[in-house]
């Protein structure tokens, strides 16, 4: 059977913080790790990724509302996000993400370079970050996440700083650490450098990466990609300095 790769492809192409032990142990199992079986560790990439993709892909695809006149249904045949073939990916990979399982590398790079061939590439990227971090927080726990809001600020500012980190870790598979007053998220083996080579998907790490701070640290600053493989560098490294205030 063909790949997602394939199936879109071709349609395409025919239409031209420390934190008491208590929390620790609340938030250490919010979110399970299942991956694809007989699959070699690090080739793998959670189903988010690709379903936020395809999200944002159909979205931007949708014709806006003076489009929608008796030319409707060619625009519509002419625009790759609102196909059938689209569609049935969004679903396939909304279960896949709903049961918190990974597809292959290879099926997440080739879809990864179609979209990085559009000419709305960075914004697509950048909006499908968001899209990925706010999939990305459901799941965690009805407990944590209960946990969590009970706290005084600066403990659920400790528990959001572990929770963010395991959520950039389990779901995007890149480091965050504090330095100083700085937060910064790292990788060395980035998919989305694989399959867009110019850097043009890191955008959706850093996306993402404010999303989340802002979700569970009341974060109010951006997030810079400070390094990037695209450039020579050793590593995609994204920095941020940390909220006035949300120290401990």
């Amino acid at each position: 059977m063909p790949g997602v790769e394939h199936r879109i492809a071709r349609e395409a192409s025919s239409r031209n913080g420390s934190i008491p032990t208590n929390l620790r142990a609340v938030s250490r199992d919010f979110v399970p790790s299942k991956k694809l079986t007989n699959v070699e560790p690090g080739r793998v990439v959670h189903s988010i990724i690709p379903l936020s993709v395809l999200e944002m892909m159909r979205r931007q695809d949708i014709p806006a509302v003076d489009e929608l006149d008796e030319y409707h249904v060619e625009l519509k045949s002419r625009r790759l996000g609102m196909s059938h073939t689209v569609a049935r990916e969004i679903d396939r990979y909304r279960q896949l993400a709903r049961r918190d399982q990974r597809v292959t590398r290879a099926e997440a790079i080739a879809l990864l370079q179609l979209a990085g061939r559009r000419r709305d590439a960075a914004l697509l990227f950048a909006e499908a970050g968001r899209v990925a971090a706010d999939l990305a927080a459901q799941q965690v726990s009805a407990v944590a996440r209960g946990t969590w809001h009970s706290l005084p600020r600066i403990g659920r500012l400790r528990m959001g700083r572990v929770l963010a980190k395991r959520l950039l870790k389990g779901i995007f598979d890149v480091e965050f650490v504090e330095l100083g007053s700085d937060m910064v998220v790292s990788t060395r083996d980035s998919v989305l450098i694989e399959a867009t080579p110019q850097g043009s998907a890191c955008a959706l790490v850093g996306s993402a990466t404010a999303t989340l701070l802002r979700a569970f640290m009341d974060f109010e600053g951006a997030v810079q990609h400070e390094k990037c493989q695209a450039l020579g560098e050793s590593e995609c490294q994204w920095r941020t300095s940390s909220p006035e205030g949300n120290d401990g």
